[in-house]
Order: structure tokens, then sequence, then C-alpha cells
């Protein structure tokens, strides 16, 4: 599969691309999911208020992974474009600050409750600019915004 753009194999499968973007202390996030064909089923963004990149990135995949769990998804692949995080919740060998394991781990424990969960895949940062922009969204915004089957007009 081609890292930089959605591709869609699997009928009912539901793809969800989370990123988050800004300047230390004050990170956005923001996460969209898409169905099978491509079509914008959902999204969400708001800002955390912590230290590390890679901090950001793992609760931005735990709350996006509660989201889905609330939404009761079926045949989800979580995508995301940080390696080391991403390579960590597949089971392999990745470099994670201690600050993100805790977080890492209750992502893991929360798939479990996920109907026919396929996996954490990682995608070029060039294929996650709607999750971008909904992450630099997120960093101005003192609260979480969700959008349901309609996709926000700054897309």
């Amino acid at each position: 599969m081609d890292s930089r753009r959605f591709e869609f194999y699997i009928m009912n499968e539901w793809h969800l691309q989370q990123l988050s973007a800004g300047s230390s202390g004050r990170k956005g996030f923001g996460f969209i999911l898409r169905n099978w064909k491509g079509t914008f089923k959902g999204a969400e963004s708001c800002i955390f208020r912590i230290s590390t990149a890679e901090e950001t990135e793992a609760l931005t995949v735990l709350h996006a992974t509660k989201w889905d769990l609330s939404k009761n998804l079926q045949n989800l692949v979580i995508e995301g474009d940080n390696q080391a995080v991403i390579r960590y919740l597949q089971g392999k060998v990745s470099t994670i600050r201690w600050q993100s394991l805790s977080i890492l781990e209750e992502v893991k424990k929360t798939t479990v409750n996920l109907v026919s969960f396929l996996g954490f895949h990682y995608v070029d940062r060039k294929a996650n600019r709607v999750s971008d922009l909904l992450a630099k969204k997120g960093r101005k915004s003192n609260i979480i915004t969700s959008w349901g089957d309609q996709a926000p007009s700054f897309f």
C-alpha cells in the first residue's frame, strides 16, 4: 500500500488517521475517520498541554481509540505518522520515552475491546494533510470540536 495516499481495499473497513502538531507545551491534535471508499465519516480536534511531541502522539492515539470504541466501529485501522509510536503499538522494537509508555499500554488494552480491530499502520506525513489541518485547528482551541457526517468547511 502506498503510504502517501488513501487506498481502501476491504469493504466495510474504516480508517482513522491521527496527528498532533504544535510547539512545546501547546499541542493540538486531530483525527479523521473515513470509510473504505474514502468518504468522510467524522473528525475531532482539540489541544493538549504537555511537554513532548511523542507524548502528544501517544495521547492522540489513545483519545482516538477511545472515540472509536464509543462509536462501536468494526474493521478499524488506526493510522499515524509517528514511526516510533506505530512500531511500538505493532509490537515491534521501538525506542519510546518513559512518559509515553503507560499511555501506549493503555491504547493496547483499549484496542482489545474494538470489534475486528485490524491494527496500526504507519502513513507518511504527506498523506496526513487533513489530520494536520485538524491538529492546527485544535491547537488554537480550548475545547474539543467534533464533526459528524459533514466535513468541516476548512478542508
